[in-house]
């Protein structure tokens, strides 16, 4: 098992470190414009017609859907993101993406990687 300290957590959003928030009452994922400008503009993104609020229901602009490669320590998948603007984290994880078997522990403060979801990546020689 695999243990991650929360709520904020270091990530791998396709190959590049940034912050992750774990909010538990959102219910898509989203990363800012900055991040998707900045490291992964050149997968293209999805324009929808999504409206996306705030809890206190203030709307947010919404300039698409991207699906990107995340890894949490040994733990990696493929994620669909909303790329938002003026949002105050680089990343903002849902409630559905910590439903792939993974446990939260409040009182702790981590997150824990059954090792069945772990995904075995290659070994990569360093140079000396």
């Amino acid at each position: 098992m695999t243990l991650v300290d929360l709520p904020n957590v270091p990530i791998l959003l396709n190959e590049t470190f940034i912050s992750a928030l774990w909010d538990t009452a959102a219910e898509k994922s989203f990363t800012s414009e900055e991040i998707y400008r900045r490291y992964v503009s050149y997968r293209p993104r999805q324009k929808t017609n999504d409206r996306v609020v705030t809890a206190q229901g203030a709307p947010y602009c919404h300039l698409g859907r991207v699906e990107l490669q995340i890894r949490i320590r040994e733990f990696q998948k493929t994620w669909e993101f909303h790329i938002l603007s003026n949002m105050q984290y680089q990343c903002i994880l849902d409630i559905d993406f910590m439903k792939s078997k993974l446990t939260l522990d409040f009182d702790k403060k981590s997150l824990i990687i059954p090792d069945d979801q772990i995904k075995q990546l290659p070994k990569v020689e360093k140079p000396v």
